[in-house]
């Protein structure tokens, strides 16, 4: 099937079974061709010494048709001057692709002990397109990051900063030859190519300012504690009696630990021995009296060392998003996340006339004066702001008995 390509013309080709590929009437051989899962590449057909050949271009989104054309003019360009495209690809894969340079990466930052690998990992794999990843990573052009950057946008202009977020040190280093391997002659760079993900626009971004407001606790609690999963329920309600991060309640452990936390009910107070804002020193979050509630009607679950077990066995609580949207949609509060509840503990307790720093070690907050102030305050202060906001909480969620304090 030939015929002139156009950008609305693409966008409404659905996939048709087999190999299925749309070819220009402008440029010969240039088509695009469409994925069973919907995914469309530009691909140049040609012959080469009398062999049909293929080779892919290019992710459509990440290049325009206009810029697919000019490529596919080059490309043939080099048919005619004797030199066959897909046989030189070929011969560069000795240059690493983004899969290796990918892969080296992470790699790296597993052995670094970087905490956020597996959220890195998934998000790249989750926005990278496929036909990227064997491609040679010099391949990629600066425009095909940008391309995919506003696609990601489209959806979620965070979600796509932190992308790049990604991409960028990940060709820093490719391009640094940290990777390269003179053994086997695997290279990534040649001297003085520039990096294709600097330079590119981030999406502008604003602080989140959202907490929980007093009118809304009531009707929050009575959802929270229609939740089926009785572990859900229990984590939510130590977000809001803590002020916890999600990694920290979600991957509590029962039992004293190296470096993963754990509740310490001796000492009234939940242990993060490698905790994210500080790095090598251990924290403690005291555990009021409604926080220790909680946590001691939370069944038991055997061979399982995590306080909130999941679906895996002898594994924790991984997500609960689905049943926190059920529960923030039927409360009225759709607007809420779970970080929010984090920044609902600080609100109030500057509210209640908390002294600031205080409220700062009681959340474990970093910032230039963090030495000072863990130097200066002791656990007692920031447990009784923590109490007293307990305390609070549990008195207008209607739960005051229940938690002891009546």
């Amino acid at each position: 099937m030939a015929t002139k390509l156009t950008k609305t013309l693409i966008d409404g080709t659905a996939y048709q079974g087999g190999t299925h590929i749309v070819f220009d009437t402008e440029v010969r051989g240039l088509g695009v061709r469409v994925y069973a899962g919907g995914e469309k590449a530009f691909v140049l057909s040609y012959r080469f010494k009398g062999k049909k050949k293929r080779i892919t271009l290019a992710t459509y989104g990440t290049l325009t048709l206009t810029e697919a054309r000019k490529l596919a003019r080059r490309k043939l360009a080099q048919i005619a001057d004797g030199i066959d495209p897909a046989e030189q690809r070929a011969q560069e894969r000795t240059q690493g692709t983004l899969k290796k340079l990918a892969e080296a990466y992470f790699a790296e930052k597993t052995e670094q002990g970087t905490k956020t690998v597996a959220k890195m990992r998934w998000r790249f794999d989750r926005h990278t397109p496929k036909t990227w990843l064997g491609r040679v990573a010099a391949e990629i052009s600066r425009s095909e990051v940008n391309g995919l950057r506003s696609k990601i946008g489209r959806l979620g202009p965070y979600e796509a900063n932190r992308y790049v977020q990604i991409l960028r040190p990940m060709f820093n280093r490719g391009l640094s030859g940290s990777y390269d391997d003179v053994d086997i002659g695997l290279w990534f760079f040649e001297r003085g190519s520039e990096n294709p993900a600097a330079e590119i626009e981030m999406f502008k971004e604003r602080k989140r300012k959202r907490f929980m407001r007093e009118s809304e606790l009531p009707n929050l609690a009575k959802q929270i504690d229609q939740c089926p999963n009785v572990y859900v329920r229990g984590a939510i309600w130590l977000f809001l009696l803590t002020g916890c991060r999600k990694s920290e309640i979600l991957g509590l452990r029962r039992a004293k630990h190296e470096t993963e936390p754990y509740v310490d009910l001796t000492h009234e107070q939940i242990v993060i021995p490698d905790p994210k804002s500080t790095g090598d020193d251990e924290q403690t979050v005291p555990l009021t009296g409604p926080a220790i509630a909680v946590i001691q009607a939370l069944p038991i679950e055997e061979d399982n060392p995590f306080l909130l077990p999941g679906r895996r066995k002898g594994r924790p609580l991984v997500n609960i998003d689905k049943h926190w949207a059920a529960i923030r949609k039927d409360a009225g509060c759709e607007d809420l996340h779970i970080h929010d509840l984090r920044r609902t503990v600080g609100s109030w307790m500057t509210a209640a006339g908390e002294d600031l720093n205080v409220i700062r070690h009681g959340l474990r907050h970093a910032s230039l004066s963090t030495t000072l102030i863990y130097a200066r305050l002791g656990a007692e202060p920031a447990r009784k702001a923590l109490d007293d906001h307990s305390r609070k909480v549990m008195e207008i969620a209607g739960k005051a008995r229940a938690s002891g304090d009546e």
